[in-house]
């Protein structure tokens, strides 16, 4: 064997990896996990009681739909963060009835869907309203929603709000 088919191998190699690294994260993953699929998930109709309270009274102090999305985004990065602790890919598989009353880590597709059932729960938004998008983060797929409000589109990211990404923006790329 001479260094170039030794090197062509290698290239060849290498680009199997990343094709495969690529269509299980993207394809694969989007499959398995939980509120990733390739369209939006059914809400659920029973919720815990918890999340019902939180949703009413949000609701009484909104001035309107805008005012709702923010009090209710502002819930969500304040009980839940986008970081991971240890093993917390698991927690992407959890239901609803065992992530709500957790107050640390809550993986993108969770803290998404738990923001789409309080929004639709509120009245002030029906599910047709709300884009569930996805992009690369750090060589992974991340999910984040666009809403559509009485002021418009509104993009948030809540498991992005450790990383200092603001309301109405989402991370993307390397951060």
């Amino acid at each position: 064997m001479n260094i170039i088919t030794i090197a062509v191998s290698g290239i060849s190699a290498l680009i199997g990896l990343i094709v495969f690294y690529f269509i299980t994260v993207f394809l694969l993953f989007r499959l398995i996990v939980p509120h990733m699929g390739f369209i939006k998930g059914k809400l659920p109709d029973k919720v815990p009681l918890e999340l019902v309270e939180a949703v009413e009274g949000m609701k009484k102090q909104a001035k309107d739909d805008y005012d709702y999305l923010w009090r209710t985004y502002n819930y969500v990065t304040g009980k839940y963060d986008g970081q991971a602790k240890g093993s917390g890919f698991n927690r992407a598989f959890w239901s609803l009835e065992k992530i709500w009353p957790v107050h640390d880590y809550a993986p993108d597709n969770q803290q998404n869907f738990i923001l789409r059932i309080m929004l639709v729960k509120s009245g002030f938004f029906k599910d047709e309203n709300i884009q569930v998008k996805y992009v690369s983060l750090n060589w992974y797929i991340h999910q984040y929603l666009i809403i559509k409000t009485s002021k418009g589109l509104i993009e948030v990211d809540p498991a992005s709000d450790f990383r200092g990404i603001p309301f109405n923006k989402h991370a993307e790329g390397f951060k």
